[in-house]
């Protein structure tokens, strides 16, 4: 089942961790915080050492230090009270909700949102996805970033990968 998680790896990378995202529909306390499902703190190495300097939440100080390490400009998360602006500042990180971060991209790289979108609804067979579909079932986790995207794709218009491929017209 796809989750906004994979929206959010694909414009551009960042630096964060929710070690997997809940399935669609589902609330963000199913998310496992154990298993290595998504972008984590072990792509960054040799941040342990700043742990203990970092101000903020202290279950999420090793998030901020492998962010600080990576020279990360943001971390996606729900959980923004444990990234307080006074933590982040001295870093130059800011923290945002995953439905913010994907209305920046919709906003910076239409066209990738937009083809991300294309490609979640064609690697989707059970169950099968439109846009219009995965975009309501993304808008329980990012509603404002679902309703935005939907203007990509007009209503009776054919989508899927077949339009992105100039031999399949």
């Amino acid at each position: 089942m796809p989750c906004c998680g994979s929206l959010t790896r694909a414009p551009i990378g960042l630096c964060g961790r929710r070690t997997s995202w809940p399935r669609l529909g589902e609330p963000w306390s199913t998310a496992s915080t154990s298993a290595p499902n998504g972008l984590t703190t072990a792509f960054a190495f040799g941040y342990n050492d700043l742990i203990a300097a970092m101000n903020n939440h202290d279950k999420d100080r090793h998030v901020l230090a492998a962010a600080v390490r990576e020279r990360a400009e943001v971390i996606v998360t729900t959980n923004l009270k444990h990234f307080p602006d006074d933590a982040l500042k001295p870093y130059q990180i800011k923290a945002l909700h995953p439905d913010d971060f994907l209305l920046d991209q919709l906003d910076l790289y239409e066209e990738a949102t937009k083809a991300v979108i294309l490609g979640m609804v064609d690697a989707y067979i059970d169950p099968p996805f439109t846009p219009h579909s995965l975009l309501d079932a993304l808008g329980e986790q990012v509603p404002h970033f679902a309703a935005k995207a939907r203007r990509l794709f007009p209503s009776g218009s054919p989508f899927g990968l077949g339009v992105l491929l100039p031999f399949d017209q």
